[in-house]
């Protein structure tokens, strides 16, 4: 597993560009192994963790960027390649944990400009993310898509290479193909808070699946009790008689007293799913398989796990290069503007594909409510 993965990455790694807006350098790049200068990474997916090393790493024994790691490798897949991004660490002491890290990986040391500016914590949060995103596709020229999760941002499952894969190559290929005409997306996030996606913090989807889901359950339930209702006064009145579609439907439809009950069903089966909220409901049956994930514009943004695309990445660095960020506009409220800035969306896939596993902010210097995490 390591040899093949080493093995790419010595061979496709490029040096870092020299532009004013690259502040990365390639720390380590793992021994060359099974040279082959033929082979063809184009479909290969990069997933890269931003790394910020900090005081409470440890606290309560919680190494995130080591769990989200053992993750990754256990379960690994030929078709990716792992990168860290480490953020302003070169001249630290490093940890004996964080050394190992760097033989099993690249090693990109983002935010690492000799200028004397003291730049604002959000800021320097920005362009660790910009920096990331750009070492990446600068240094592997032939992959189309970048998955950068945060260092508290842990994989679900054993599965999740295969549904990721899943996907790219079945939704996201199709939906937006690699040199087709519709334009890509800004990213895709493939997490979302549980508590963002409900009816107190409705968006136009999660309303329209509301009613949609509705008055498909009210109409089965329905149609269920009066074809029941019809086969047993058929069976009382005549054992011979059969229940022909026309009866049924003319039933179904025809009397007032049964639109007044359809009306009551449906506001009712509403009530129960408000009730048991979005999440509970749409989740459940949409991890069944990826043909079933929903992908829909992103209500809001945070940042634990995003896809960005080759074809739209430039843009995303100009945009984040043309804004600053400060206390009160963090980065993902810099993304939530985005759309109104330029002309790309962002999207959000359901169900989430990633823990946050993260109790403690780095930015706010607190911990976070637990049942903020999903």
């Amino acid at each position: 597993m390591f040899n093949i993965m080493k093995h790419f990455i010595s061979t496709y790694l490029q040096k870092n560009n020299k532009s004013s807006l690259s502040s990365y350098t390639l720390f380590h790049k793992p021994k060359q192994i099974l040279l082959n200068n033929h082979t063809d990474i184009s479909d290969h997916i990069i997933i890269s963790i931003l790394y910020s090393q900090q005081d409470t790493d440890r606290r309560e024994g919680k190494f995130y960027v080591g769990q989200v790691l053992y993750q990754l490798l256990k379960n690994y897949h030929s078709r990716f390649i792992i990168t860290l991004c480490e953020n302003g660490n070169v001249n630290n002491k490093i940890p004996d944990d964080i050394e190992l890290i760097r033989r099993l990986v690249p090693v990109f040391i983002i935010n690492t400009s000799d200028s004397d500016q003291i730049i604002d914590m959000y800021e320097r949060e920005k362009q660790a993310h910009l920096q990331c995103i750009l070492a990446n596709f600068q240094s592997f020229p032939d992959i189309s898509y970048v998955l950068l999760l945060q260092d508290d941002a842990q994989p679900i499952g054993d599965d999740f290479y295969l549904r990721f894969l899943s996907l790219i190559d079945y939704r996201i290929k199709q939906q937006w193909p690699l040199n087709g005409y519709r334009q890509q997306p800004a990213f895709l996030k493939i997490y979302h808070p549980r508590w963002l996606i409900n009816y107190l913090h409705p968006s136009v989807y999660t309303i329209v699946q509301l009613i949609a889901t509705s008055l498909l359950l009210t109409f089965v339930f329905f149609a269920c009790f009066n074809l029941l209702q019809i086969i047993k006064q058929g069976n009382d009145n005549n054992a011979n008689n059969s229940v022909n579609n026309i009866t049924f439907v003319n039933r179904l439809i025809s009397t007032n007293l049964n639109r007044i009950y359809f009306i009551y069903y449906f506001l009712l089966i509403t009530l129960v799913l408000i009730l048991l909220n979005h999440s509970n409901v749409s989740w459940t049956w949409r991890s069944l398989h990826p043909s079933f994930y929903a992908i829909y514009p992103a209500p809001s943004c945070c940042l634990p796990g995003v896809v960005y695309f080759r074809q739209t990445y430039i843009q995303i660095i100009d945009y984040l290069d043309s804004v600053k960020c400060h206390n009160g506009y963090a980065i993902d409220t810099a993304f939530d503007d985005l759309p109104k800035r330029i002309p790309l969306q962002t999207y959000l896939v359901e169900p989430n594909l990633i823990h946050h596993i993260g109790l403690y902010s780095r930015l706010r210097h607190t911990y976070i409510n637990p049942y903020l995490l999903d």
